[in-house]
This record gives structure tokens, sequence and C-alpha cells, in this order.
């Protein structure tokens, strides 16, 4: 009976996997270390030798090397959740394995497996007691030669199936892999090189640069890995701009740990990681701008308290001239305008901390058109209309539904043709909701962009002018205010962003009335400390 050691430091997986061989007629012994392992094969003979790689221990790489030094004929079967290509590439390669089997494990592979393992544990057994009894017995040549050359044959089909295996292997991974040599012409590539290169067939890619067939290129990357990876004999990594918007990682590694002119090249798309993290940056910065300007907003604040109740403990005297009355009056408005401004600064820099609550739609309206309005004063040919009718509360957070109008009028100030055309903002009550127009007269958006404009990182804008995740941020917002947003677009025409938010249930608008009250109260209940600094 055929025995099969199995060795995992998990006492479920070694049960798990007892129970998928129970079913065939192999004898099986279990141990739960490396060292346990070598023990067992000291005692009796395994014909197969099935390993997990993490153990505490030493890895079961190493554990399959050993055993491949001082027990050749069996075989090593490595069980790994890795996805180490290098390493596994060259345990392969080198012999110190027979097979890898990833976790999950698949039973009925597991047993397939096991089953060939055996097989060409049986070939190697055959071929060594040949080889003896050819070497003993020169003169029964003429006699063994039939079976010799069946054993051969057998031999030559299990070294197929087995490159066949390798290659499936090969092409189940996700990543673009080639063979690649010194003059950059691909050997060999994976089915992911070969979808990502756009051929419908492998067999088109090898004997082509791998600088032209992957990234369109007629001369090689300035920064190839490619000649110090095999000067070097050890792995090197780079980065490839494309030019495109589009970045990869190129992985170089030698095919021979003794030197040669083959290596393995892994490639990877790294775009969308750069987006994001350019997105995060400017996250942040965004975030320092907000303190920043929440800081100056403080600052201004005193001085012009200051000026205003300069100006009107002014305006209060007698004696003052028609003329000096009208420029106090003039003074006092624009300082007024500039404390409102401030006021909404204050409020949109504050740290967000997610609340809804009964809110006036048109006062958070107000807030973030007063911040736009400092970017719309360098547009002089756009107009910007604001219409809104007497509404119910809604239950929002004013400073985040802020973020959502500034992202979307911004959007649309840079849609208007040459900076000329109209802004709308418009209100109205549906159903048990409160829909927010913002509209404007621009250049519209492509049908075929309306389905992707809410994706994170898809922009039409030119490289450096947008990352993209504002819509994505907004609609995500107006989702956790259990809202919705829609768009409608006509190229030429312009564009207009439907927001739907929910109406303040009655018991909450009287709960925040009441506290408005009360503070009203409180307010003018205290005497003012206001003087003139």
């Amino acid at each position: 009976m055929k025995r099969i050691l199995l060795v995992d430091d998990e006492e479920l997986s070694l049960r798990a996997l007892k129970r998928v061989l129970r079913r065939a007629d192999w004898e099986i012994v279990d141990v739960t270390s490396a060292q346990a392992a070598l023990e067992a094969l000291s005692k009796q003979t395994f014909e197969v030798v099935c390993s997990d790689w993490m153990m505490p221990d030493r890895s079961g790489l190493e554990l399959l090397r050993e055993i491949r030094v001082r027990w050749p004929m069996s075989q090593r079967i490595l069980m790994t959740g890795q996805t180490d290509v290098n390493t596994l590439t060259m345990a392969i390669s080198s012999g110190d394995i027979f097979r890898i089997i990833f976790k999950p494990v698949d039973p009925e592979e597991l047993v397939r497996c096991i089953a060939a393992a055996l097989d060409m544990h049986e070939i190697l057994a055959k071929n060594n007691l040949l080889s003896e009894t050819l070497h003993a017995r020169d003169v029964l040549l003429a006699q063994l030669s039939g079976t010799l050359e069946d054993a051969v044959t057998r031999r030559t089909q299990q070294l197929q199936k087995a490159k066949r295996e390798w290659e499936l292997t090969f092409d189940a991974i996700d990543r673009p892999i080639a063979i690649v040599d010194k003059d950059r012409k691909i050997k060999r590539a994976n089915a992911a090189y070969a979808r990502t290169t756009g051929q419908t067939d492998m067999v088109q890619v090898p004997k082509q640069k791998c600088h032209q067939v992957l990234f369109g290129r007629a001369e090689p990357c300035p920064n190839c890995p490619l000649l110090k990876s095999l000067e070097q004999g050890e792995s090197a990594t780079a980065e490839v701009d494309l030019g495109n918007g589009r970045f990869f990682q190129v992985q170089t590694f030698p095919a021979d740990s003794e030197g040669g002119d083959t290596a393995v090249c892994i490639y990877r798309d790294v775009t969308d990681e750069k987006l994001s993290h350019a997105a995060a940056i400017h996250t942040e910065k965004m975030a320092a701008l907000g303190r920043l300007a929440g800081g100056v907003a403080h600052e201004i604040n005193n001085p012009l308290a200051a000026i205003l109740a300069f100006t009107q403990i002014m305006l209060a005297e007698s004696t003052r001239t028609t003329q000096d009355m009208e420029m106090l009056k003039m003074l006092e408005s624009s300082a007024q305008r500039c404390k409102r401004i401030l006021d909404s600064m204050l409020r949109f820099s504050r740290q967000p901390t997610f609340k809804l609550q009964a809110t006036d739609l048109e006062a958070t309206v107000k807030d973030a058109v007063l911040l736009f309005e400092v970017m719309l004063r360098t547009y002089p040919r756009a107009v910007l209309d604001v219409s809104f009718p007497a509404l119910p509360q809604v239950s929002i957070d004013s400073n985040q539904i802020q973020q959502v109008i500034l992202n979307l009028l911004q959007n649309a100030l840079q849609a208007l043709p040459e900076g000329k055309g109209t802004l709308k903002i418009a209100a109205q009550e549906a159903d048990d909701m409160v829909r927010l127009e913002v509209a404007d007269t621009g250049t519209g958006i492509k049908e075929e962009h309306l389905t992707k404009i809410f994706d994170p990182t898809f922009t039409t804008k030119a490289p450096g002018a947008g990352t993209g995740f504002g819509l994505s941020i907004a609609q995500s917002i107006v989702a956790s205010h259990r809202g919705r947003i829609e768009v409608q677009s006509v190229v030429g025409k312009g564009t207009t962003f439907y927001i739907w938010l929910p109406r303040a249930d009655r018991a909450t608008v009287e709960t925040e009335a009441q506290k408005a009250a009360g503070a009203t109260a409180a307010k003018q209940s205290t005497p003012s400390t206001m003087r003139p600094q």
C-alpha cells in the first residue's frame, strides 16, 4: 500500500485533508511539525510528502528541500496560500517540489496531484530498477528494450502532463507575466499578458519585443530594469510612464539563479493606485486649506468687529454731514457683507461631524453661494441665478450639503464655453422630499460619459485639472442623507443635476425651533460686550 505523509501545524487542516484522501487506497500518516516529518521519514518510506508552507519550526519549502537531498525518491507537494511567483518558479525549476497546490485546497485537485506524484514515484522507481538491471545484465538488453521503451513512453507522457499542468498554473496567474531574453524578445507569456496586449492567441506574442507588444513603444523603456537584473543576477523594479495617463510597475528577476540571458518579467497596472494617491494628497491639501481659511477668517473677524462698532458709533452721531452718513452706511454695508462671508468660511472650514438635523435649505445654499461668489468674480461673463420658493425644512448636515453644492457649481462654471453663460440654483417640493437643482448652459456631457461620471477617478478634464473624485464624493454624501442625485444633459445646451433630500419630520422641526427660540431669548437677555478695541 502506498504511504502518504501529511505535514501541517493545524489539526483542523490535517483532519480535512485526511477526510478527502480517505476515499483512495492509501495509508495516510499525519504530523504537525517539520521535525516530526523528518523523524517519520527516518523510520519508514513515504512515496509522497505533502506539506504546508507556513509552519513555526521551519517553512514547508525548506522541509521539502531537505527531503529531496535525504530521500530523493519521495515526491514532494507544497500547499500554500502564497503568491510569491519568483520563489515558487525557482522551486519548481530546481526540482525541490513536484507540484504546488494553492489554498483553499480543491479536493479533486489534491487527489489528482497525489495520484500523479505516485505515478512519478513509480516511474522513477522503475527507471532506477531498469538502470540497475541494465548495468548488471547487459546481455538481456534486447529482451528488456521493449519494457524500457514502454517505461520511457510513460515517463514522457508524465512529463508532458506535468508541463501542461505547469502551463495551466502559469496561465492562471492574473498578472501579466513574460519570459524575456536579453534582446527583449518574448519567449513565453501567460494568458493575462495576452489579454493585456489585446492578443487573441498567445502564439502571436512570442518573438516580439516586450516594449512593442505591451507598451506600444518603438524604443525600449528609458528605465527598463531587464538588463540590470540580468547583469546583477537579482530582481529589479521600475515604473513605466506610458504617457497617456497610465503607469505600469515592472519587476524582473533572472530565470536562472546562476546567471543567464533570460529573465521573468511581472507587470502590474498601478494607474488607479497613483490616482488614489494623488486624490488623497489633494484631499489633505484641501483640508489644510480649509483649516487655514478658518484661522484667517477667525483672525479677520476681530478687527472687522471693531470696524463695525466704530462705524455704528459714528452713524449715531447727529453732527455728521449727509455725504459722511452715506459713506458710513456704505462702509457698514461692506463690512456686514465681509462678516457674512467670513461666517460662511468659518462654518465651511469646521471639521465635519456628520449630524442630520432639521435645516433651512435656503440658508445652506446662501452660505455656499457666498463662498462661490469669490470664484465667480473671475468669470465676469457668467451669471448666477438663485430662485427659492417657501420650502419645508430638510434633514441634512449643512456643511456636507454645502460641499456638494460648491462642487456642482465649480463644475458648472468650468463647463461654460469661454466662461460665458448662466448658472441656476432652484428648488421645489417633491412628495416627502425636497428637490434641489443645479443647472448650467455649458457644453453638456456626452451620452457615453453619463453612466461614468460618478465613478471614482473618471474625469474628462486635462491631466492636473481634476481627479474625478468630486462627483463620487458628492454622490456618497447625498446617499448618506438618504437622498439621491441624478443628472440630465444635452451636448451643446447644458447640464442639470437634481438632488433629492428628505424633508425633516414635524417633531424634529418643532424641537429644532424650540432650541433656536431658547438660544435667541438667552442671547437677547445677555447684554452685548462688544466695544471698540
